[in-house]
């Protein structure tokens, strides 16, 4: 076979594979017999070789806080620059942009030291319980000193 010349492979669904055959060859590289060895051999050299070449930080690297906007923002640019140099891996900056999108919502959410916070409290004086007729009602047994009656201990009316 010369070579150019199409693979006769054919596919489960009747159609040609289209990649051109090896020289000497009536198949493509992935289709030939007589390199599945070799092909089993490549595809786990590629395998070993993506996941064991990760770059990440080395164990003892500084941890970084994130205690402010400020600090959020150091640690994507410093994030950025590692992975311009090829110092980190892009899925682990993805990660770490991540993490420091939710640290920015957490933080949006601290009121800051000039911000004006108030806390009030509205205090209502109890209302007189109607059963024992007075302000603090702890004598009455439907009240029980808080001065009013809930609906669910309320008395029924009896007609005799």
């Amino acid at each position: 076979m010369t070579h150019g010349a199409q693979c006769e492979f054919v596919k489960a669904s009747g159609s040609r594979c289209r990649a051109n055959a090896r020289t000497a060859s009536a198949h493509c590289w992935f289709h030939a017999p007589e390199l599945a060895r070799e092909r089993h051999s490549a595809r786990r050299r590629g395998g070993i070789a993506r996941t064991s070449h990760k770059l990440t930080l080395p164990p003892d690297a500084p941890r970084l806080p994130l205690a402010s906007i400020a600090d959020v923002l150091t640690l994507l640019e410093a994030t950025a620059n590692e992975v311009r140099r090829g110092q980190l891996e892009t899925r682990l900056a993805n990660c770490v942009g991540y993490l420091c999108s939710v640290a920015l919502n957490g933080l949006a959410q601290i009121p800051g030291p000039d911000s004006p916070v108030s806390v009030s409290f509205v205090v209502q004086a109890p209302m007189p319980c109607p059963i024992c007729k007075t302000e603090t009602g702890k004598a009455c047994a439907q009240c029980q000193g808080m001065g009013y009656v809930s609906a669910s201990k309320q008395p029924s009316e009896t007609v005799s």
